[in-house]
């Protein structure tokens, strides 16, 4: 297992990519138990309703894996479906867990009738862009080596994929951005 998770914190620093880590579909279902209770964690720390960030949870794993497995049909990579699973999966629950102790310490956001963010709320909010930005690097990267493509159309599905993520994410719980019938 920590060989495991040394290959994933290298696939994080950008030193090795998917096709190092092992055809393991029974690890591949272990990482996705791990990200739905990393998220059923989270939903105690977060002020949301837990079943609406359950079912978003759910939803969301379901689309990623949906969509990779797409993607990598389309370029006629499907037999890299596992690994490329495994380190997308491996390095979200890398970077969900270094948002966690940002979430608390930016609290619940602005108090009411509070005019600006405090000095801690403003770090907060600076660290959370840098390890998004990480996590956006990350993603390009492990895209660039599954569908052998050049790393700026990783960076592009990369970033047309989260923003698809928020959508639908917004969709499901409700909240800005969401859809309205």
């Amino acid at each position: 297992m920590s060989d495991f998770l040394r290959l994933i914190w290298d696939i994080c620093c950008l030193r090795r990519g998917p096709q190092d880590l092992p055809y393991a579909p029974l690890m591949l279902g272990v990482l996705c138990g791990a990200e739905l209770a990393l998220h059923a964690a989270e939903s105690w720390l977060l002020p949301v309703k837990q079943e609406a960030t359950f079912a978003s949870s759910v939803f969301l794993l379901a689309f990623n894996l949906a969509a990779l497995y797409a993607l990598l049909k389309v370029s006629a990579k499907d037999n890299r479906f596992v690994q490329a699973a495994l380190a997308l999966l491996g390095t979200s629950l890398v970077f969900q867990l270094m948002f966690v102790p940002i979430v608390v310490a930016f609290g619940e956001g602005l108090a009411e009738g509070q005019a600006h963010p405090t000095p801690i709320q403003t770090v907060a909010g600076l660290a959370s862009l840098g390890v998004l930005l990480w996590d956006l690097m990350v993603d390009a990267h492990i895209l660039r080596h599954s569908l052998d493509v050049r790393i700026a159309l990783g960076v592009l599905i990369a970033i047309v994929w989260r923003l698809a993520e928020f959508a639908l994410n917004a969709a499901v719980v409700g909240g800005p951005g969401a859809a309205t019938a």
